[in-house]
């Protein structure tokens, strides 16, 4: 997934103001100007679909895991107790990031279980957005 070039594409489609949703898992890095430029022109609304598989690792031992967007591959012991916490820290610290760069850009995000129903966050988002106006 490459945020930056589908909210640039966004831009230079869309000639109007409009409301977008970006649905995405936000795992991507480097799109924060992006979305800044997009929110700019439109009313961006990022919705995050979370994975717990991506907060958690199961602890079945011996992993092996490839980045779908590089192909880098890399062995994990996922039953190391120090691998579990690193694996978590990186996952929060990656939504503190998520959170604040949505911040920064003045963007409404929700993040939506895949796991739970995603009704009562999007309610959540729109009842905030309303008591904004």
């Amino acid at each position: 997934t490459n945020l930056s070039e589908g909210l640039a594409f966004l831009n230079r489609a869309l000639r109007k103001k409009a409301t977008v949703f970006v649905l995405s898992d936000f795992l991507d890095t480097g799109f924060e100007l992006a979305l800044r430029l997009a929110n700019q022109k439109h009313d961006i609304i990022a919705l995050q679909l979370e994975d717990l598989s991506l907060s958690q690792l199961p602890k079945v031992g011996l992993l092996k895991i490839k980045d779908p967007e590089t192909g880098k591959t890399q062995w994990l012991n996922t039953k190391s107790k120090r691998t579990q916490r690193e694996w978590g820290r990186h996952y929060a610290s990656h939504q503190k990031e998520l959170i604040r760069s949505c911040k920064a850009a003045g963007v409404d995000l929700a993040m939506l279980p895949g796991h739970l129903d995603y009704i009562k966050p999007l309610k959540q988002l729109f009842r905030k957005r309303e008591m904004m106006r």
